[in-house]
């Protein structure tokens, strides 16, 4: 499970937990995807991805022998970060979307985050489900979901 993420100069936040299910397969079968066909008209298609990406972030977690924290971010605003890996004082704050298609305007809340924390998040990671990383500004790259394994 991810814990919310804050910083007493940060923005007011919402510190409601968010609930993961632990295995994505069992949760996506229990939903009525048998099929991989079938998940991308599963509803809440994007959760699930989330729920997938939560899973292999804390599988890399465990292994590491200085444990970095894996937290989610929502802001009072409604401004939202899927995940931000936070390691010693350095921040990476993570955004997953299913879309095929990476655009500029999918790293506003990752914009808003480095220049929140300026130093301690020098750089934000869209991942997406694309076929090429790119350049979405000069500090937020996308990346697909399958390059990360």
């Amino acid at each position: 499970m991810a814990g919310t993420f804050h910083d007493k100069s940060a923005k007011r936040l919402i510190k409601t937990p968010k609930r993961f299910g632990l295995d994505t397969g069992l949760g996506l079968y229990l939903a009525g995807a048998t099929g991989l066909s079938e998940i991308d008209t599963t509803p809440k298609a994007g959760a699930w991805l989330e729920h997938l990406v939560l899973n292999d972030l804390l599988a890399w977690r465990d292994l590491e022998l200085r444990r970095p924290g894996v937290y989610f971010r929502r802001t009072a605003s409604g401004e939202e970060i899927d995940f931000v890996v936070e390691s010693g004082r350095r921040l990476l704050p993570i955004e997953v979307k299913s879309a095929r298609v990476a655009r500029v305007a999918d790293a506003r809340a990752l914009e808003a985050f480095c220049d929140e924390f300026g130093a301690r998040a020098p750089f934000g990671l869209l991942l997406y489900d694309g076929k090429e990383s790119l350049r979405l500004t000069d500090r937020i790259v996308a990346v697909p979901l399958g390059a990360i394994h």
